[in-house]
């Protein structure tokens, strides 16, 4: 290629490889989110460009250090547009114990399931359920399904001591604006 010896062009790939992941990808994005708008207009403008050029060449020449770390942020940022999603489909839930309009068995039902804000409040809600003689309860998922309390679907949890008896099925709404503090009969909450 051009009749540069091989080593010339395999630095010259390495280095426009460089160039594109940092400055075509979200990585430069990651880089200036990083980096405090306050440190950045705290200094005088030239010091900001000479900084930039350092570390946007050191980044290019150092690229494959990074792109771990950069997955994993990138999966974290993904993660977080998920757990924002969730949250505004809670906005529309309720801010109690128990959904307005339920009937039957509290928590046992589909008809009066426990309001939860988000899966992952469901599963802190699930790991605090206590036996009446205190035993953890552990529990697996087993479906999701229609209310007609709610427009939500709700997920069903089977339920069983740490022995492995099988206790019963608890249904959970997880858009809920917060996690309810009660427990179904039979139950406790820590």
């Amino acid at each position: 290629m051009f009749g540069l010896p091989l080593w010339q062009v395999l630095l010259l790939a390495y280095l426009l490889i460089g160039v594109a992941i940092v400055f075509l990808t979200s990585f430069r994005t990651v880089v200036l989110r990083s980096l405090s708008s306050q440190q950045r207009k705290s200094q005088p403008e030239w010091k900001a460009w000479v900084f930039y050029f350092i570390f946007f060449s050191a980044s290019i020449i150092a690229y494959p250090l990074f792109i771990p770390g950069w997955r994993k942020e990138k999966q974290l940022l993904n993660l977080m547009g998920v757990f924002e999603a969730v949250a505004e489909l809670s906005a529309d839930g309720v801010d109690t114990d128990e959904i307005p309009g339920a009937h039957g068995p509290y928590g046992r039902a589909t008809t009066n399931p426990i309001p939860t804000k988000t899966i992952l409040g469901s599963y802190s809600y699930l790991a605090r359920l206590r036996t009446t003689n205190g035993e953890a309860v552990q529990s697996n998922r087993v479906g999701s399904c229609n209310s007609t309390v709610t427009e939500m679907p709700i997920d069903a949890y089977r339920l069983k001591t740490p022995g492995g008896e099988d206790l019963s099925i608890v249904f959970l709404s997880p858009y809920h604006k917060r996690t309810s503090t009660m427990a179904p009969d039979g139950l406790r909450l820590i």
